[in-house]
């Protein structure tokens, strides 16, 4: 938990604007009702009673999409807005990941942080402006030897060239080279074939 307790201090900030409360009509719950929020009156000794934490990533160094953390706030207003489904669950809302000097620091932040709630059977949910953090959600199931199973959701396959910088274009290349070879299996929903190339249509074929 020490370990949990810091990487809280240091890389988390809750940006307010988004109250938890008088949001429901009368007699009714709305999710907002059911989400605890990362304050630094918060008892990191409790975490481990959460099923789920909500994670905001707005760094958008790496993707075209220059939404940053305005973005990641109408998703939980809407979020909020709605009422549960599963009444027994508890979810904590841990803020925005803060982002580092460069982008490969949030990328080693958002690894550490996802790792540490992994371990305490924490289900993470990341609100993020690109898919290049996918590579830091898949590196935080390595570093604990993990195998993982990835879906995407996605008109493209974001292999890229193999030589590429890391983009949200690109990040699925790294994976699949990934020494540790932990991804164990990949599925991508809704890719149009004429968005694809041949040629990654067949690397991916015979891989999985």
């Amino acid at each position: 938990m020490k370990i949990l307790s810091e990487i809280l201090d240091s890389y988390l900030e809750y940006p307010g604007g988004i109250s938890n409360s008088n949001w429901g009509l009368a007699g009714s719950m709305k999710f907002a009702e059911k989400v605890d929020v990362l304050t630094d009156k918060f008892d990191v000794e409790t975490i481990g009673d959460y099923d789920i934490a909500l994670i905001g990533v707005g760094d958008d160094r790496n993707t075209n999409n220059k939404t940053s953390f305005s973005g990641i706030k109408k998703i939980k207003e809407a979020l909020f807005d709605l009422y549960p489904v599963n009444s027994s669950m508890k979810i904590i809302d841990l803020g925005n990941l803060k982002s580092g000097v460069n982008i490969d620091d949030t990328y080693f932040a958002l690894k550490d942080l996802l790792s540490e709630l992994l371990k305490v059977n924490i289900v993470p949910v990341i609100m993020g402006v690109g898919h290049d953090l996918t590579y830091a959600q898949y590196m935080a199931y390595a570093k604990d030897n993990q195998k993982v199973n990835l879906t995407t959701i996605d008109n493209k396959l974001d292999l890229g060239k193999i030589d590429s910088e890391m983009s949200s274009s690109t990040y699925l290349s790294r994976i699949i080279l990934d020494d540790g070879e932990y991804l164990f299996n990949y599925t991508n929903l809704g890719y149009q074939k004429f968005l694809v190339s041949q040629e990654s249509i067949d690397l991916m074929s015979k891989l999985y």
